[in-house]
């Protein structure tokens, strides 16, 4: 293996050690869509993509659907959601819990969309979700993740050329 593959791997698990220690313990699961993207639900309600459907900690979808670039307040929507979850639940959830799940979950997937807007050319997009996944680690206040997340970014020649 070459350094640069060393090195990659060494950020990529410090990174992955990083946002799993956000994930206090909980043993709420639903069913979840598990690529919840605007794309993927149609103005008659059908829901497409569904290869990703999974048993998955209930924040896994309104992270990723509140994470579009089009939702000024992801927080507000998301005490809504958990609001909801907890009526139909009929429990009560740890709140807690619940944000701590949404935001490793946020994380995770403006990490994707990063590559993702990259590989598309779409520059002014990943950009967006880096600046969104460093907000969301500063309200944590994790430097830590906070460095491991730069370093696993910036490890991306193409990315540092627009940063």
């Amino acid at each position: 293996m070459n350094s640069h593959s060393s090195r990659f791997l060494s950020t990529s698990e410090k990174l992955i050690g990083e946002i799993e220690s956000l994930k206090k313990d909980s043993n709420l699961y639903s069913v979840v869509h598990g690529d919840a993207f605007l794309s993927n639900f149609l103005s008659d309600g059908t829901v497409l993509d569904l290869e990703s459907m999974g048993i998955a900690d209930p924040t896994r979808d309104p992270a990723t659907l509140l994470d579009h670039p089009d939702v000024l307040d992801p927080k507000e929507h998301f005490v809504y959601y958990t609001d909801t979850l907890q009526y139909f639940s009929n429990r009560i959830l740890n709140k807690a819990a619940l944000d701590d799940l949404f935001l490793m979950n946020r994380i995770c997937n403006a990490m994707c969309q990063i590559g993702s807007k990259l590989n598309q050319g779409k520059n002014e997009q990943a950009l967006f979700y880096f600046n969104r996944t460093l907000d969301t680690i500063q309200l944590l206040g994790k430097k830590e993740l906070e460095t491991a997340f730069k370093d696993y970014v910036m490890h991306s020649e193409q990315f540092a050329k627009i940063a």
